[in-house]
């Protein structure tokens, strides 16, 4: 770890954001709006971040040895003055996917009638979705953005990921094994990742075993790790 006056910087599973940002993290207005998608089964030109990004956390928990972790790159925080919450400068992309990701993994948690996993979705909401008042740890300055990460942090067991908030703005068409994805590009993702989880932990119904689905929530959590910088200023 490198430790000045003014920045600090360290390696950590992403799992322990949470406890270094107790007043959460805030996108500011200068960042563009969330642009990862699903990409096109036969469209090179749309952008199939998010499609990569599910694909290596499903092959890094299908692949990995006991001591492997995996690097997601960095993220750079900032404090500004009069902001109570931290900013964020660099990889709101990348921590706006994680978020996207956990959201749908509590949410397909919350909607199983066979098993009881209240503790594991009290976990994830507490490591990757709330702060302790209930507000959203990530919370964006873009109205269409923070419209949709919003649902997803208050979804219901009963509600569909299908009915987030429409908008006439910043909407895209993806397109993912013949599957269809039209909206903003985080409700695209949000759509695309229950989908593809679904198919890989064969999750069809409210009845399913989802105990593999829950280590793999735990393999990403505790073993992926994120370049973390915090500055004191944003210069």
């Amino acid at each position: 770890m490198i430790k000045t006056k003014k920045i600090r910087t360290e390696v950590m599973p992403i799992c322990d954001i949470v406890s270094e940002n107790h007043s959460g993290l805030m996108i500011p207005s200068i960042q563009r709006d969330y642009k990862w998608g699903p990409g096109h089964d036969s469209d090179d030109n749309l952008n199939s971040a998010a499609y990569v990004f599910l694909e290596d956390m499903i092959d890094f928990y299908r692949l990995r040895s006991e001591e492997d972790i995996y690097f997601t790159g960095t993220m750079i925080v900032f404090e500004e003055d009069g902001q109570e919450r931290t900013q964020v400068m660099d990889g709101q992309q990348r921590w706006t996917t994680i978020t996207v990701l956990m959201g749908v993994l509590r949410h397909l948690l919350t909607k199983n009638k066979i098993e009881d996993y209240s503790e594991k979705v009290s976990e994830i909401e507490r490591t990757f979705l709330t702060l302790r008042d209930g507000e959203p740890l990530l919370m964006s300055k873009k109205p269409t953005d923070q419209k949709s990460i919003k649902f997803l942090i208050e979804i219901e067991s009963y509600q569909s990921v299908k009915t987030a908030p429409k908008s006439k703005k910043n909407n895209f068409n993806f397109k993912r094994e013949n599957i269809r994805y039209d909206g903003t590009s985080i409700n695209c993702v949000m759509e695309y990742f229950q989908d593809r989880l679904c198919r890989e932990f064969g999750i069809k119904g409210t009845n399913s075993d989802l105990e593999k689905l829950v280590d793999f929530c735990n393999v990403i959590s505790e073993y992926v790790y994120i370049n973390y910088s915090h500055t004191h200023s944003p210069s």
